[in-house]
């Protein structure tokens, strides 16, 4: 674990972001008024709310020793935004998270949280464009997700804003081919962070060979631009996903993979998934198993394997999930294993009564290192009890605890901790 690098909020850099995702909002939120007097069949809503946080938590920078306490309250208005018209649809969330420090254990913070979808149709089932932003504070660290026990410790604030035009051709009642262009855009506000830019050409032709039964293939060309290592990438694939019976599927794909880092030789690597899942209603369970890469906030690119198996439960007034899965993250050059995740997880929500509900979560990790002495134990549990004072006005209780060791004596300080977090809530939507 590292300590946060901090980053002046008021920097130009910041500022330009910042000022990038309120742009996006507010666009995006003037659109609708004009298009409904060209379309009487849409539908139009938008939902602002606030949200006030008291927190207490007993060690703010996730520490062994000399942990230090703080009382934090928490502002955060929000605004759901949906619209829905014959030629396109958008649908946004976004909160801006303000957080004052009582006992002054760091400056007050604050970050945007953006999830912006929209979905243009230029050309009737045939020309589309869709556009995401995606702005949030996430983990540095691709092994753990830390924004579960902290709001800030080694955590960035990010921002991915894809464009996606696509043309789909269907040369068959059952054929349908897509080829498209993405140019996607990553950015960190940590420094330590790698920066990309990719622009990716891919086209996906698709059969249907019965009702339940689809085969698929596809080509993508991807080219990165990082801060790290420039690479190129093919990917080569096919699949098939059959429906064996209602809300019951299985499914498979495989392919290759050809790499190319700027300076280094190239590499061929397989990749694929399948997986099953089945309807026992009302559970329904998911087996995976896959091999494929993912992004490194890190660094450029990890292959991670994981094998996966699950139950969820919806019940009239429980909601239930468990998942176990064991993760292997290797070097996307060299194919070693750097870290292997073992994990349990889950959450438990019941409604008491109409007006009361509470939730709990879990979470238990245990990561190895090549060495095989070397491990970081962790566990995560919540609780969580919400009100209906009124309409649309809520109270809500939280307990959140963290419990983290590592026996290594030079992991001993940034892998052993623990904190307890008392939450108090109340949100209002209008």
């Amino acid at each position: 674990m590292c300590t946060q690098t901090e980053v002046p909020l008021g920097s130009k850099r910041h500022q330009y972001r910042t000022l990038l995702s309120l742009i996006t909002v507010a666009l995006i939120a003037l659109f609708p008024p004009l298009s409904l007097q060209e379309a009487g069949a849409a539908e139009f809503e938008i939902h602002p709310a606030i949200m006030v946080i008291e927190e207490y938590n007993d060690n703010i920078f996730l520490t062994r020793e000399d942990k230090v306490d703080d009382f934090i309250t928490r502002a955060v208005p929000s605004l759901a935004f949906k619209y829905s018209a014959p030629l396109w649809t958008w649908d946004i969330a976004y909160a801006l998270d303000y957080m004052h420090y009582a006992k002054g254990a760091r400056g007050d913070d604050t970050t945007h949280n953006l999830i912006a979808k929209g979905s243009i149709e230029l050309l009737k089932d045939r020309f589309f464009i869709k556009l995401n932003d995606d702005y949030g504070r996430v983990s540095l660290d691709v092994t753990r997700d830390l924004t579960k026990e902290s709001s800030f410790v080694d955590q960035s604030d990010r921002n991915i804003f894809v464009a996606n035009p696509y043309y789909v051709i269907r040369p068959a009642e059952r054929t349908r081919i897509t080829a498209g262009y993405i140019y996607s855009n990553t950015w960190y506000e940590d420094p330590r962070a790698v920066n990309k830019t990719d622009n990716v050409v891919y086209v996906e032709p698709s059969y249907d060979l019965t009702p339940r039964t689809t085969l698929s293939a596809g080509y993508r060309y991807t080219d990165d631009r990082n801060d790290e290592t420039d690479y190129t990438k093919h990917d080569a694939y096919m699949g098939s996903r059959y429906e064996y019976a209602d809300k019951s599927d299985v499914f498979f794909r495989v392919g290759n993979t050809w790499l190319n880092f700027k300076g280094a030789k190239r590499y061929s690597r397989l990749f694929w998934n399948a997986g099953v899942n089945h309807d026992f209603t009302p559970f329904t369970g998911t087996l995976l198993v896959s091999m494929d890469y993912s992004e490194d906030p890190l660094g450029a690119l990890i292959r991670e394997n994981t094998y996966l198996a699950g139950i969820r439960a919806d019940l009239s007034r429980t909601k239930a999930n468990l998942t176990l899965a064991v993760t292997e993250y290797k070097n996307a050059e060299t194919r070693r294993t750097t870290t292997t995740k073992y994990g349990a997880g889950g959450t438990v929500r019941y409604e008491l009564t109409p007006r009361t509900g509470g939730s709990f979560e879990f979470l238990a990790e245990r990561l190895e290192e090549e060495d095989p002495d070397t491990h970081i134990r962790r566990y995560v549990l919540g609780v969580r009890f919400d009100y209906l004072l009124w309409k649309d006005f809520t109270v809500s209780l939280a307990y959140r605890y963290a419990d983290s060791s590592s026996p290594r004596e030079e992991d001993d300080e940034e892998n052993t901790y623990r904190a307890n977090r008392f939450f108090l809530e109340l949100k209002k939507t209008f």
